[in-house]
């Protein structure tokens, strides 16, 4: 019995990624197509394939890169190890305290300009410079504060 193979287009569709898309995955080899005709050059995929696609969508999901993804396939064991979820788990405190962070600074921003909504547009640059120094300077060292400041 002969699998069903489908052409790089159809195969997207399906996995509801763009050719080009599979085409990066061909070049870094996270998924290459089943069979390459020699004539036409045209890409094949199994539908077999559509699994190793789902398991790649949903790593990206959880915060994988390419790179580690396709270590795990080159490992044969499709499943991070718990130190590498844990990582991830890290990296995802890391950035849910970012993103809060860049939450905080928007909303004193918004509050910044309402208080300054009538005064000159220069005073109102001097202003919010200042009022960003004392924000930020619990997070950054003063000397890079100032250079990133006046860039």
């Amino acid at each position: 019995m002969s699998l069903k193979r489908l052409k790089i287009g159809e195969f997207s569709r399906i996995c509801h990624v763009t050719v080009r898309t599979l085409r990066h995955y061909e070049e870094i080899g996270l998924l290459l197509p089943d069979y390459i005709d020699e004539w036409t050059n045209y890409r094949y995929y199994s539908l077999v394939q559509f699994q190793k696609m789902q398991a790649i969508n949903r790593l990206k999901e959880l915060g994988f890169s390419l790179e580690e993804i396709r270590d795990l396939f080159d490992d044969d064991t499709h499943i991070p190890s718990i130190e590498l979820l844990k990582e991830k788990i890290d990296s995802c405190d890391r950035e849910i305290k970012s993103l809060q962070h860049r939450k905080k600074s928007l909303k004193t921003l918004i509050g910044f300009l309402k208080k300054k909504k009538n005064q000159g547009l220069d005073d109102a640059i001097i202003s919010l410079k200042d009022e960003l120094k004392k924000f930020y300077s619990n997070y950054l060292e003063p000397k890079l504060f100032e250079y990133e400041l006046l860039k």
